[in-house]
């Protein structure tokens, strides 16, 4: 919304996102050394390697600047390299990781320069988790738009309802390629489960009987990676064995849509997966079909 109705990133607002993102980096490169470890995948690797991994495990956050220090950069990029690290990757949806941030990943050492300066799709693509409430106002065609984001946390959910007794609108976003990990606070729990029921109970509350519902389903380009190689049967609710992503996607906008919504005076409202990385030209229609 920034990007396309307001005025965009400040250099002070690039300036912490490049601090994020490279908390983003250093923190997946991190998760991905756990994994090796837990996984049993430390025979894919060398002795140098694991110890690197040890080194980069015992990094605290904010410890180091990595467009300042060029010899850890070059150590987190070595490591994503590495066969053991990328058997991790394979491996992704068995423990907690950003999967867009794969990204940053294959330029490190762009991100890790110093004169690194954040694109609208890298500060797209960071991960800052939300908590508590933020307020945003935009003016499109002449009218005020009041946002409100809220943390999608389980520890956040409790914030939420008190702030939408008088909305026109809520969007929720659910990300597609979610279907075969589980939840940060709950590693029992699926994601895109937990999402969609998440969802079905939004619409069914009595203070939201008139409200415009819009699901955004996000991350379609990581989907479609995705379901070549991962079922999404592997999902507990589906029994769709189908790889081909358009058809996928139509099963869970079905689902979606014949979940209990007949008693709602206003019909959820569906918008396919926006590309992690999408066009300018693509996010632009995607919100001016909704507003």
């Amino acid at each position: 919304m920034k990007i396309l109705y307001g005025a965009g990133f400040s250099a002070d607002d690039k300036a912490n996102f490049r601090t994020k993102i490279h908390q983003n980096v250093l923190t997946g490169i991190q998760a991905l050394c756990t994994a090796v470890m837990d996984l049993g995948l430390t025979g894919e690797t060398d002795d140098d390697a694991l110890e690197l991994m040890d080194e980069i495990l015992n990094i605290s956050e904010g410890q180091v600047d990595l467009s300042e220090d060029k010899d850890i950069g070059n150590k987190l990029s070595s490591l994503w390299r590495d066969p053991a690290i990328q058997a991790a990757w394979d491996r992704r949806s068995e423990f907690h990781i950003i999967e867009s941030h794969a990204a940053y990943f294959e330029k490190m050492d762009v991100i890790c320069a110093p004169n690194y300066e954040p694109s609208k799709d890298d500060i797209l693509a960071s991960r800052v988790r939300t908590t508590g409430v933020i307020q945003e106002e935009y003016m499109i065609w002449g009218s005020k738009f009041v946002i409100i984001d809220v943390g999608g946390q389980t520890s956040e959910r409790r914030k939420w309802v008190h702030h939408f007794d008088a909305c026109q609108a809520i969007l929720f976003v659910a990300a597609l390629s979610e279907y075969d990990q589980y939840l940060f606070e709950d590693n029992t729990k699926n994601r895109m489960v937990d999402a969609l029921e998440l969802f079905e109970k939004i619409c069914n509350e009595k203070l939201f009987k008139e409200t415009h519902m819009i699901l955004f389903l996000n991350k379609r380009d990581l989907f479609e990676q995705k379901i070549q190689h991962t079922a999404i049967s592997s999902v507990p609710f589906v029994r769709h064995p189908n790889a081909n992503p358009t058809l996928s996607v139509s099963f869970i906008e079905h689902t979606t849509n014949t979940n209990h919504h007949h008693k709602r005076l206003c019909k959820p409202r569906l918008v396919r997966g926006l590309r992690c990385g999408g066009a300018a030209r693509e996010r632009q229609g995607c919100w001016d079909g909704v507003l």
